[in-house]
């Protein structure tokens, strides 16, 4: 695949039984590194498929929540956090050390991803959390209150953007907790990923349509339906020659 500028990341290592057969569709991939799911175990498989695939890897990082994988927002005191933070950066690169690996970026995971978006205080402690990391770039959707911030640091961020969720008017994305945060048809999944290339937006699940900026594209691994939507874009880049 990997043609053009299309550029699609998957988050990984999450224990999904088909996560190996992904590698060969995408550029890159967010490992779990042990906040919402991983151990030294996962993280070292996942890396190593990734070298073997030539597929870019980035530290993927939750709120402290095995329990619910992370899809909880959390209330916690700076300190605390910071430490949980680096916790699990220090485990995904002792990993990535391990596998003679470079680390490409960093992508937050599930609530904590959310909550970036739009809560300025718990962006700086993010960015202050992971100062100290080799961390290229920061995956994060365009105008959220993380990328901002991270601009003003200097901090080179890739704008995200998701093929497989369905977006309200706001410019979020629908609640997992909806039955309609996820989209169902491999051909919903490429209309989105074709208008975000070709005019820059998404339609809303409402109809509004949002003007939305993305260096790379996002398809969860833990959707039962990724494989198939992976080769269905597959295929139709090539025939569309995107």
């Amino acid at each position: 695949m990997k043609p053009g500028s299309v550029h699609i990341n998957c988050d990984l290592g999450e224990g999904i039984a088909w996560e190996e057969e992904l590698f060969p569709y995408i550029h890159a991939c967010n490992i779990a590194c042990g906040g919402h799911f991983g151990t030294e175990v996962s993280i070292e498989k996942t890396m190593l498929l990734a070298k073997e695939h030539q597929v870019l890897v980035g530290a993927h990082p939750s709120y402290p929540d095995l329990e619910h994988f992370g899809r909880k927002s959390m209330q916690m005191k700076q300190e605390e956090f910071k430490e949980r933070i680096q916790q699990q950066l220090d485990l995904y690169f002792r990993v990535l050390k391990q596998c003679e690996m470079r680390n490409n970026h960093i992508k937050p995971h599930g609530a904590l991803y959310n909550d970036l978006c739009s809560d300025e205080v718990l962006a700086v402690w993010f960015l202050d959390a992971i100062e100290k990391y080799d961390i290229p770039q920061i995956y994060a959707p365009h105008q959220s209150v993380i990328a901002l911030q991270a601009t003003k640091r200097g901090k080179e961020v890739a704008y995200e953007a998701f093929l497989d969720r369905n977006y309200a008017a706001n410019g979020n994305l629908v609640p997992r907790s909806s039955p309609h945060a996820l989209k169902q048809l491999p051909e919903e999944v490429w209309a989105q990923l074709k208008r975000l290339i070709e005019r820059g937006e998404v339609v809303a699940l409402d109809g509004t349509i949002l003007s939305m900026k993305a260096d790379t594209l996002c398809i969860h691994g833990d959707d039962k339906n990724a494989l198939e939507n992976l080769r269905f874009i597959k295929n139709r880049l090539k025939e569309f020659k995107l």
